[in-house]
């Protein structure tokens, strides 16, 4: 990854800036460096010469980065997935739905969870929920609303 005058390393490799005061300088520090990597073409396979949509960093009030390059940084991103399932009598699952991907989405024919992706960040993992299920398999919000639960959270390295 290219370095700007508003990174500075030290001896054990690792990022800092004293130059930073708040979000926003960190975000222009961050927006220079990707900007350089793709316009560089750097990163082919995985920035693909273009920007995409911002994510939070987890535990870093106000900072934002391209979904694209979280990889590159070795930053968490947060994922948010909409499993479907139907339930017997009793209440235990009888079920799972399981849907196949659309010809024009990556991943195109693999069988997948009804809605999932990364939030982005303005979004809470809710809000993202309630926007892909409608884009992704036509179920209003108000479905999502009254039946969806928050059942946990997976932590896992891609």
């Amino acid at each position: 990854m290219p370095c700007s005058d508003k990174f500075t390393i030290d001896q054990d490799n690792k990022w800092i800036c004293p130059k930073w005061s708040n979000a926003a300088d960190v975000n222009g520090a961050f927006e220079k460096v990707i900007a350089t990597a793709i316009d560089s073409e750097l990163f082919p396979e995985v920035l693909h010469g273009q920007h995409s949509e911002m994510y939070r960093i987890v535990g870093a009030p106000g900072i934002k980065i391209e979904r694209l390059t979280t990889s590159l940084f070795g930053i968490v991103a947060v994922t948010a997935c909409l499993i479907a399932c139907v339930r017997n009598a009793d209440g235990s699952i009888k079920g799972v739905w399981i849907s196949k991907r659309g010809e024009e989405v990556l991943s195109s024919g693999q069988l997948g969870v009804m809605a999932a992706g990364g939030v982005r960040a303005n979004q809470t993992p809710g809000e993202y929920i309630l926007e892909e299920a409608r884009e992704e398999v036509s179920l209003s919000p108000d479905v999502i609303k009254q039946h969806a639960r928050k059942t946990g959270v997976i932590r896992y390295a891609a």
